[in-house]
C-alpha cells in the first residue's frame, strides 16, 4: 500500500520529490532508515501488521532518532498496528534502546467485514502495544468522531473506551497510580515536551 499511495502521490506532478517510507525490519539498523535529506540522527521508517491486513490500515510509522548516546522511537499508528506486530526486542534487534511515546488511539471502530473490517484498533490493541514496547508515554490519536454520510454511515460503528476503562478491565488499576501507564490527551494545538 505503501507504495500504492506514493504513485498517487506522484501522479499529482505537485511535488518535487516523493520517497517511499522504507520498512524496518528485525535486525535492520535504525540509521539505515535516515535517507537524505534527513540529518543523519533522525529516521522515518514504517512497521507493517504481520497479520492479513485487507484495506492496509494496520501499520505504524516509526520516528527514530538520537538523543544524547541512546537511539529512541516514537511510533505513529493512526489506525492501530496490532499488537504482536512489534515489540522492544524487535526494536532493540535495530539499535533502539527505548519508545519515547506510542500515538494510538482509544476508540474502536469497524465495519461489516466485507467492508473491510475492523478499522480503528481501540484502546485494549493499544494498552497491549504500550505493555509490548515499553512507551513512555501513550498518546490518543485519530479518536475525533468522523461526520460519514451515505451507506458506510449507517453500518459504521464506534466503541468509545476511556483509559480508566481499559485499565481497569486488563487489572492495572491501582487505586491511586495506573501502574506506570502514562496515558496523555492532547486537544488541537497543545503540546507535550517528552522527556
Amino acid at each position: 500500500m505503501q507504495q500504492k499511495a506514493a504513485q498517487v502521490i506522484r501522479s499529482w506532478h505537485h511535488f518535487a520529490k516523493v520517497i517511499d517510507i522504507p520498512a524496518l525490519l528485525a535486525g535492520q539498523s535504525w540509521t539505515t532508515t535516515s535517507i537524505r535529506p534527513l540529518p543523519r540522527w533522525l529516521g522515518i521508517s514504517r512497521l507493517a501488521a504481520k497479520s492479513f491486513d485487507l484495506a492496509y490500515y494496520h501499520s505504524a510509522i516509526l520516528i527514530t532518532y538520537l538523543a544524547s548516546t541512546e537511539a529512541q522511537a516514537i511510533i505513529y499508528t493512526p489506525h492501530g498496528i496490532p499488537s504482536p506486530s512489534v515489540s522492544l526486542e524487535q526494536l532493540k534487534s535495530s539499535g533502539l534502546a527505548r519508545v519515547t511515546a506510542l500515538l494510538h488511539g482509544l476508540h474502536e471502530v469497524w465495519n461489516p467485514w466485507w467492508l473491510g473490517g475492523k478499522l480503528n484498533l481501540g484502546g485494549q490493541n493499544g494498552l497491549e502495544t504500550v505493555q509490548r514496547t515499553g512507551a513512555k508515554y501513550w498518546i490518543g490519536t485519530h479518536d475525533e468522531v468522523k461526520k460519514g454520510a451515505g451507506f458506510v454511515a449507517w453500518v459504521l460503528k464506534r466503541r468509545i473506551w476511556g483509559v480508566d476503562e481499559i485499565l481497569k478491565r486488563a487489572g492495572l488499576v491501582d487505586e491511586d497510580d495506573n501502574l506506570g501507564i502514562r496515558h496523555v490527551t492532547l486537544e488541537s494545538g497543545e503540546s507535550i515536551a517528552l522527556v
